[in-house]
Formats: C-alpha cells, structure tokens, sequence
C-alpha cells in the first residue's frame, strides 16, 4: 500500500477520534435545547430546522434530490430538481442501458 494511503488512513483516524470524543453535544426537552457540556461564555446559537410537514414540500428549493434515499415517494419527480450528480448518474446509467 502506498504511503500517501496510509497517511490519509491515519489522519482520517485521527479526525473521527477528535469528533467522537469532544464530547460536545445536546438534547431536546420539552421544546428547550441544553446543550453540553454548558458553554461557558456568551454567545449566539443558530439553528437550523425543518418541520416534518414541510420536509418535502417544493417551498424548500434548495433541498433538491441527490440519492435514491432522498426521493418522497408520492410526489413527481422533474429532471430540474435533480441536481448535476444525479444526472450524471442518470446519463451514465443510460448509457449503460443501452451498451
């Protein structure tokens, strides 16, 4: 195995190491967030959410579909809302097809 790999085994590691044991974190209680450990200085929190409702409705434009698994089975699907992966897939997939 090249060295480069190795290296990049190593790093990868280490990173995966570094995010599991920050031990950073938080929980939802009765509509509150508590995060942990507290922070210990002032600041601001943004958060971003979606709601179940509106998780695949078409007012979310930049949610577009990029895997199989992100498909909502009742809705239509346009080749505009699949984004450049998915259609290289889609060509490549074709071509296949065809050979």
């Amino acid at each position: 195995m090249p060295l480069f790999e190795t290296m990049l085994k190593m790093q990868a590691l280490e990173l995966t190491q570094q995010i599991r044991r920050s031990h950073y974190g938080f929980e939802l209680r009765k509509n509150k967030v508590l995060f942990f450990p507290v922070p210990n200085t002032d600041g601001m929190v943004c958060v971003d959410y979606i709601l179940k409702s509106d998780k695949y409705s078409n007012s979310i434009r930049h949610n577009t579909i990029n895997n199989v698994s992100n498909f909502p089975i009742k809705s239509h699907l346009t080749y505009s809302d699949i984004n450049m992966p998915g259609r290289n897939w889609i060509q490549r997939f074709t071509l296949a097809l065809t050979k």
